[in-house]
């Protein structure tokens, strides 16, 4: 949560609207990678802004401490993952990546699973074009 906390400054430093994506907690017994995740479980980070919709800030930031405080007493299992993103999934707005398929505006980033396009909140801001994953 640390490094979560600097991405999310650098974010917000950049200009950049940040998504987070439900992944599996991979062990070090894992010499493979673990199934692949559907792309729509993923949100849009509502502390750093940035975009014209995102979920609930205060439950947000509720889980997030909730998670610091797991990782700071025990390894956290797929078993955690899975129950803190029921709760945090009710409470944002999820989306699904941009297809060509279901075009949305060129400011636009995601798409809400209920269809809206989800765009950068201020459109008419000349941005650098980077793009990062991480």
């Amino acid at each position: 949560t640390v490094d979560g906390r600097r991405l999310q400054l650098l974010a917000q430093r950049r200009g950049w609207p940040l998504f987070w994506g439900m992944a599996g907690v991979l062990t070090q017994k894992s010499k493979m990678l673990i199934e692949s995740f559907p792309g729509q479980r993923r949100f849009g980070d509502p502390l750093v802004g940035q975009l014209n919709a995102t979920g609930s800030k205060e439950h947000f930031r509720e889980l997030w401490t909730q998670v610091e405080h797991l990782r700071s007493t025990r390894n956290m299992t797929n078993a955690d993952l899975d129950a803190l993103w029921q709760q945090l999934s009710e409470s944002q707005l999820l989306v699904e990546p941009l297809k060509a398929s279901n075009p949305c505006p060129d400011h636009c980033v995601a798409r809400a699973l209920s269809g809206p396009c989800v765009c950068r909140e201020n459109s008419s801001d000349q941005h650098n074009g980077e793009i990062v994953l991480v």
